[in-house]
């Protein structure tokens, strides 16, 4: 983990994923304090966090940990492309050969064999928990509690800016705004 916190371009976006993403969400907690311990720990050459083993069960971990964030931002108006790009960089390792060990494997390596549709991912409900309220002309889970592929191609078409559009059409970098 250190050599990638040692990298500027990685450290400005995890720094800015905390302070415009993360700490408005879990308002009032200090998470900037926080984060300072966090990066101070990350970068100790004595303690040995491999990336690696960070990556493994993120079937478990983004649904846990990411994903309630994310909706509350998206729910609230406040930035969550960041927290977007994790979701993409995740799917786009899942579906290469060497992902990393993971309870829903077995279903990642089917579903990299058959192409990597991202769109096929977001019923994996294990990896993607329902939505609890659309929000802004957003994607939408249908009565069956899968994503509403029409309506997020819908939403690709006229631009909008919600989390499942473009976090999945297509998985391709998109720049921040401001940037």
């Amino acid at each position: 983990m250190r050599q990638a916190i040692a990298d500027p371009d990685l450290l400005m976006f995890l720094d800015a994923l905390v302070v415009l993403e993360i700490a408005p969400a879990l308002t009032p907690l200090d998470v900037a304090g926080y984060w300072r311990t966090v990066k101070t720990r990350f970068a100790n050459p004595m303690i040995d966090h491999r990336l690696a083993q960070i990556a493994e069960d993120g079937s478990l971990k983004l649904p846990q940990r990411l994903f309630p964030l994310l909706e509350s931002n998206i729910q609230s108006g406040r930035e969550f492309a960041r927290m977007g790009m994790i979701v993409r960089a995740w799917l786009q390792l899942m579906a290469t050969a060497a992902r990393p060990r993971d309870p829903a494997n077995a279903w990642l390596a089917d579903w990299a064999k058959a192409g990597a549709d991202p769109a096929k991912a977001l019923d994996m409900k294990r990896c993607f928990p329902p939505c609890s309220a659309p929000t802004r002309g957003c994607a939408t889970r249908s009565s069956t509690n899968s994503w509403d592929h029409q309506e997020i191609s819908s939403a690709a078409h006229r631009g909008a800016t919600c989390s499942i559009h473009w976090l999945f059409f297509p998985l391709t970098a998109k720049p921040l705004e401001g940037e």
